[in-house]
């Protein structure tokens, strides 16, 4: 079963990611801050993390940028997610290293097909 880390504070929208991903067939971690995120992806080594950019604290941009530069989580799948200026947003994510962005609000169809792409092309790799 392939795990998904969701680092994002705002709780319901965990909730409803971690149902929409546990119903197909993943299994989720969530956790509310940058830090935990860190630790997570360190400790839990997961097949993608889901991050949201505007955390408290470290945001999730730092996130990314440390995932990359430990070279125990560099490889890992990143997809960074923001309801804020979603076009900026997408051209920062992308251009510090995230795998793929998804403005908020995003489908169900729209957070399923981007984890399995990267997931589909991380494996692909391996």
């Amino acid at each position: 079963m392939r795990t998904i880390l969701v680092i994002d504070d705002d709780l319901v929208l965990c909730r409803l990611i971690e149902q929409i991903l546990a119903t197909n067939g993943f299994a989720v971690m969530t956790v509310n801050n940058g830090e935990e995120g860190l630790a997570a992806t360190r400790e839990k080594r997961p097949d993608l993390v889901l991050c949201d950019i505007n955390l408290g604290g470290m945001d999730g941009y730092e996130v990314l940028r440390r995932v990359r530069q430990d070279a125990a989580t560099a490889t890992t799948p990143v997809v960074l997610m923001s309801g804020h200026s979603a076009m900026a947003g997408f051209s920062l994510a992308m251009s510090l290293g995230a795998d793929d962005f998804l403005a908020k609000p995003f489908s169900s169809g729209d957070l399923l097909a981007t984890i399995s792409n990267l997931i589909g092309s991380q494996h692909a790799l391996h």
